[in-house]
């Protein structure tokens, strides 16, 4: 039974150092293990036959009332602890377990630096890995850098950016792609009503553009003629109806569009049936909608309002999506109406004077009056 309590004891042993002494209160040793195999001899009886200074000073520690926990032996330190058992009707027994801290730490330092020579040698493993897969996801951004950089200088390429399985840079590369078709669009709308001589054809150009740019199914545009007092349609375009027309509205109407659009110049959603001034002879559906957005010169003054019309309802959503686009474009479009205005007015005053220049040279002498009538011409 003791060799068996002595085996027992020998397996707990952790390090060369370590010691396992069983003992009873008068000295007597019930079973002794040490890391040393040498001294592991089943003769042992008394606590003074073991050849293991550190034992008997345990001991006596324990006796003064001091708990060993770490302690100091012969300069080392050791840690060791003294377990009492008592059973009934019997003298205690107890258990000394001590080791030195010094093979505790070393096997910890061992492992540490196992640890360490295997992170190091995954992390070689790993390093072409980490470069491969740093190389796909740069690429990407590469590329949509140097799209960046064409938007900024404003060349235009239509081709898309390859597909990425990152999220992030195909939500990128779609915003690039959505950027450079609003900037080439705003542009090229620019640069043509900057180009158009009549005033209707530019109208038409500004709404067919403005149209297509928010997926409109209709648009109108009204401008304010300041004689007779009305707002005049000058442009109704329709996909689905063809047969639409468009009245002229008197400002003098207490309606809530004249009321919206001209007196509080605030964008604003009606539906197609709430509009009487216009005429389709084919039904739109009963979600249609149309948002006028008004028109205004540089003193902030009304001069018109365009109508976007959309059947399946959301004007209201959509058109905050393009909130800033639309503003910029119609601020540039009033300015250019405005002075396509000024320019038909400076014309039609010119001819005037022409007429009566031409007027009173007939006067004064009939010899002229033949070259004087085609002056105008």
């Amino acid at each position: 039974m003791l060799k068996d309590l002595r085996q027992t004891l020998q397996d707990t042993l952790t390090n060369d150092s370590s010691i396992r002494v069983l003992y009873s209160d008068d000295g007597g040793v019930y079973a002794f293990s040490s890391g040393l195999s040498s001294e592991n001899n089943g003769d042992i009886l008394q606590i003074a036959d073991i050849n293991r200074d550190i034992v008997p000073h345990a001991i006596d520690r324990k006796k003064g009332g001091v708990e060993l926990g770490r302690f100091e032996f012969q300069k080392e330190n050791w840690f060791g602890r003294i377990v009492t058992i008592k059973p009934l009707n019997s003298e205690h027994i107890h258990l000394l377990m001590a080791t030195k801290a010094s093979s505790i730490f070393d096997e910890g330092l061992l492992i540490q630096q196992q640890t360490l020579y295997a992170s190091l040698i995954v992390l070689l493993l790993m390093l072409p890995c980490i470069y491969l897969v740093s190389r796909l996801i740069s690429k990407p951004i590469v590329r949509a850098t140097e799209k960046a950089k064409a938007i900024e200088n404003f060349s235009f390429d239509a081709s898309p950016l390859p597909h990425s399985y990152i999220k992030e840079i195909q939500e990128l590369n779609h915003a690039q792609m959505s950027t450079q078709a609003t900037i080439s669009r705003f542009i090229t709308l620019t640069d043509g009503i900057a180009r158009q001589q009549n005033l209707d054809s530019m109208l038409e150009l500004v709404c067919g553009n403005t149209a297509d740019s928010v997926s409109a199914d209709g648009v109108l545009l009204y401008l304010l003629d300041a004689k007779s007092n009305e707002l005049v349609p000058h442009v109704v375009q329709f996909n689905s109806a063809q047969n639409v027309h468009a009245k002229s509205i008197s400002t003098q109407d207490a309606t809530r569009f004249i009321e919206h659009a001209f007196v509080d110049k605030n964008t604003q959603v009606f539906t197609v049936s709430e509009l009487s001034h216009l005429q389709v002879e084919a039904s739109f559906p009963e979600k249609s909608e149309v948002i006028y957005i008004p028109l205004k010169n540089r003193e902030e003054v009304v001069i018109g309002a365009l109508g976007l019309m959309f059947e399946n309802g959301g004007a209201d959503s959509i058109y905050q999506g393009h909130a800033d686009y639309l503003q910029t474009l119609l601020g540039y479009v009033s300015v250019a109406i405005e002075t396509q205005q000024m320019l038909e007015s400076q014309r039609a005053l010119l001819e005037s004077f022409i007429q009566v220049f031409a007027g009173s040279l007939d006067k004064k002498s009939p010899y002229t009056a033949i070259t004087a009538s085609e002056c105008p011409s």
